[in-house]
């Protein structure tokens, strides 16, 4: 299986929880090269059971959780999570509820993690505003060169 798109089919939490499981078995031939579960009113709930009960990397290179209800309570589950999950390269964390304090810890996934070349987090609350002013002073220069703002 390439691609498996769940846009706005309600899924919810309990949902992308099985579906988590069955696509980070120690099985090899579960890989996906995309995932897409934006819509599904993806909560800091579901998060929160990523480091404990959903521990196995998942195996997919590009993962669409956007325009859910992650905030950075998320944020945080998903910078532990994905340090060493050495399958992902895109994670699109757009349009959630993500604030500069999620950001901050977001952007600690693509220092540490190399694979990650694009990490998606257009849309939510004040970033925006922090994007610019870290740009402008160029702080972590290869850091913005993998996160994505637009």
């Amino acid at each position: 299986m390439k691609t498996l798109k769940l846009d706005n089919s309600k899924i919810q939490c309990i949902g992308l929880s099985y579906l988590w499981l069955a696509f980070s078995d120690q099985d090899d031939s579960l890989e996906l090269d995309c995932l897409s579960v934006k819509g599904n009113a993806i909560n800091d709930q579901w998060a929160k059971r990523l480091n404990y009960k959903l521990s196995q990397p998942i195996k997919v290179r590009k993962l669409d959780l956007s325009e859910n209800l992650l905030g950075d309570v998320a944020a945080k589950e998903i910078q532990i999570y994905f340090m060493d999950n050495y399958s992902i390269e895109s994670l699109n964390l757009g349009n959630n509820l993500i604030t500069r304090e999620g950001l901050r810890k977001l952007k600690e996934i693509v220092k540490l993690n190399s694979h990650i070349q694009e990490l998606i987090v257009k849309g939510n609350r004040d970033i925006d505003e922090s994007i610019e002013m870290c740009e402008r002073r160029m702080r972590a220069k290869e850091t913005f060169q993998r996160i994505v703002y637009y």
